[in-house]
């Protein structure tokens, strides 16, 4: 009997240890795979923000071009409108090879509609069928409105995009929580192991970060996203050398603000400073809130000269812009460090330069663009 009861007890304890191994590898198991899946969504998001955004940056061109083709019969033009047309095609093939939720694909096909509806008015006009002037104005007009529609609707579907990155990413949270449920009765099993089979799953749930591309306060991107970007079109720039500038914007004396107004105050010229940026920069261009009254601003394909212009043209516009307070109107500057990307630049160097040029503008008295 004492045997038989001696038995059971070590049945019990093996068990007890294989229902606590078994509840630890699966809960390992949940982890990694989120963590996997959370990466996975987070990679195929910034893929397609970046496809989308190149989409609009050449059906802008094409419309430039065309104008350039109709109104100077600038032959020069063709060819940018024929390169244009092949970049198109292979952006929106590229876009299609994705795993595509339903409301994904209805605005991609949307998006092929419109621009084939375009690409006829195009032909048509370059090639100078016959017909007079008012009927190729017509064919022009409807060429350059219906290739304004295919950019907004390019615009909704980044819009789906972070919408179903967001809904993807709430279901992945709720599976993690069912892990962790799982985890929780191997946890009422082993008393004493408990403390630390929990303690060691919440580190786990912050080393995931499981969290959305956009800064909660601003809407804009936040730093892990925007910081992501950059790295992708450093790659980008060492292939086609089109000229990459980073911008560093940070607000003057904005702790002074917050000192006579208040944080919330403060938090709501961030939100208009966040909305003035992204007005005074092009549909290819990107900014994400960096940290506190900080802004990092991308721009793409473009000089250094024209980069100054672009971060001036910003500056004034915060400057000249009148911020309401507490039924008061304040005004506040901004100084911008702008570091212009090498060839052989990476990620940290390139911060670094705009960091510093961003210091030299405060030295030299602030609300000015540092190059």
């Amino acid at each position: 009997m004492r045997k038989t009861r001696t038995w059971v007890i070590k049945l019990g304890y093996v068990l007890v240890i294989v229902f606590i191994f078994s509840a630890f590898t699966s809960s390992i198991y949940y982890a990694m795979n989120l963590q996997k899946t959370h990466q996975d969504l987070a990679e195929k998001n910034l893929n397609m923000i970046l496809l989308t955004s190149d989409l609009k940056g050449k059906i802008t061109s094409q419309q430039y071009h065309l104008a350039n083709f109709y109104e100077r019969n600038d032959q020069n033009s063709l060819f940018f409108i024929e390169k244009n047309n092949r970049n198109i095609t292979g952006i929106l093939q590229e876009l299609f090879s994705f795993d595509l939720t339903q409301d994904e694909y209805h605005w991609l096909n949307v998006i092929n509609r419109s621009y084939e509806s375009s690409k006829i008015n195009i032909i048509s006009l370059t090639a100078h069928q016959s017909g007079d002037e008012a009927t190729l104005r017509r064919a022009y007009a409807t060429a350059i409105n219906t290739m304004s529609v295919t950019i907004n609707f390019s615009d909704q579907l980044t819009g789906i995009l972070h919408s179903d990155y967001e809904n993807k990413r709430v279901k992945n949270d709720q599976k993690f929580t069912q892990s962790i449920a799982i985890t929780s009765i191997g946890a009422l099993v082993a008393l004493v192991s408990s403390f630390y089979f929990f303690g060691f799953f919440s580190q786990r749930v912050d080393d995931l970060e499981l969290q959305g591309t956009k800064d909660g306060l601003t809407g804009i991107y936040n730093k892990k996203t925007i910081t992501a970007i950059l790295e992708r079109m450093i790659e980008r720039n060492k292939v086609n050398q089109k000229g990459l500038s980073v911008a560093l914007l940070d607000v003057d004396h904005f702790k002074s603000v917050n000192d006579a107004y208040g944080h919330l105050e403060g938090d709501l010229i961030l939100r208009e400073l966040a909305l003035i940026i992204q007005q005074s920069i092009r549909s290819n261009d990107f900014c994400g809130r960096f940290g506190g009254e900080e802004f990092l601003i991308l721009l793409s394909d473009i000089n250094p000269k024209e980069a100054w212009l672009a971060c001036e043209r910003i500056r004034k516009a915060i400057a000249s812009t009148d911020f309401e307070i507490e039924e008061n109107r304040i005004r506040i500057s901004a100084t911008i460090g702008l570091a212009f990307a090498k060839t052989y630049d990476k990620v940290d160097p390139l911060l670094l330069r705009a960091d510093r040029l961003l210091y030299t503008g405060k030295k030299r008295g602030r609300n000015r663009t540092e190059s």
